[in-house]
């Protein structure tokens, strides 16, 4: 276990190793979850300042379900959606692999799908299980009229609760294919919630004024609070 830990942790593991009461796997294990936990929170602040710059581009941030404009169907169709998620890619140094997404295809085909193998490492979530499929993204948002991350995006001006309040991305256990378009649509104080928390009973929040939370163990009704963000409701 010790080669999947940041080296600067290696004279601490070695040294409480020597300590017969200690288990240095447990040790260990527990350094390599606080590292995961440390990188989860640096990929959602820079996934949040990355829609801080979309908005200041166009003036409003990517919702769950985006179009390009001028791009229409094969068939002259409807435009078919694409995820936040690609929106992004610009934002995030990786212009060239959003050039590769094919606009007037449907997210699932046979193109693009070949690109949910290229996700970016910022959408790899650290705290992923071993077993997750590879291509999935553990960083959702809420994909309703009033959440934070909306279904075609808001303005930073619709924030009327505050950006620093409201609830824009989280991490957790459920993932998806990270250019599918869809994000959470469920009440998270319900029981059929889909948000779930990793094995330590954490989820990470982005915020969208690009600040982290970590919530352990989930408070659903505070989190169901700062989803929406426009009710008034003051969070505790």
């Amino acid at each position: 276990m010790a080669d999947k830990i940041d080296s600067r942790w290696l004279p601490l593991v070695v040294l409480l190793k020597e300590t017969p009461e200690f288990s240095a796997e447990k040790m260990a294990a527990s350094l390599l979850s606080a590292d995961a936990s440390a990188q989860t929170a640096i990929s959602l602040r820079e996934i949040g300042v990355a829609f801080h710059n979309f908005h200041v581009t166009y003036r409003k941030i990517p919702g769950s379900q985006n179009v390009r404009e001028g791009k229409r169907g094969i068939n002259g169709d409807a435009p078919y959606p694409f995820s936040w998620r690609v929106a992004l890619l610009p934002f995030l140094e990786n212009n060239d692999l959003f050039e590769q997404y094919r606009f007037d295809e449907p997210w699932d085909s046979e193109h693009n799908l070949t690109l949910v193998e290229k996700m970016p490492d910022v959408y790899r979530c650290p705290l992923a299980p071993p077993d997750q499929a590879s291509g999935e993204s553990n960083y959702l948002g809420f994909a309703t009229e009033d959440g934070g991350l909306g279904i075609t995006g808001h303005s930073m001006a619709d924030f009327t609760d505050g950006t620093s309040s409201t609830a824009l991305i989280i991490a957790a256990k459920k993932s998806v294919p990270w250019t599918k378009p869809v994000d959470i649509t469920k009440r998270v104080d319900l029981p059929d919630s889909d948000v779930e928390p990793f094995n330590d009973e954490s989820i990470f929040i982005l915020k969208a004024d690009a600040t982290v939370e970590r919530m352990s163990p989930i408070d659903r009704p505070k989190l169901h609070k700062m989803i929406i963000r426009n009710d008034g409701e003051r969070i505790e």
